[in-house]
């Protein structure tokens, strides 16, 4: 997977009571170089963040696991 290859944010790493999170990237960082807890998360808005659909796949691969409620805007352009 593409997430152990990124340089990351390692200090969100150990959130273990982490469920809820709003992201809102506006530079080209990749969502899962954040290293937050991704597969704990039930819920995930990144409505204002433009995705492409592959990076939409990889963040919702990676939060599926118990994701509940998710907010996104994918970009095809």
């Amino acid at each position: 997977m593409i997430k152990t290859k990124l340089p990351g944010f390692t200090v969100f790493q150990k959130l273990r009571h982490l469920r809820s999170a709003v992201i809102n990237i506006k530079n080209d960082i990749h969502p899962l170089a954040l290293r937050i807890p991704w597969e704990q998360l039930t819920k995930l808005d990144m409505g204002d963040t433009l995705l492409r659909p592959n990076i939409f796949l990889e963040v919702l691969s990676a939060s599926a696991p118990s994701l509940n409620d998710g907010s996104f805007t994918i970009h095809s352009g």
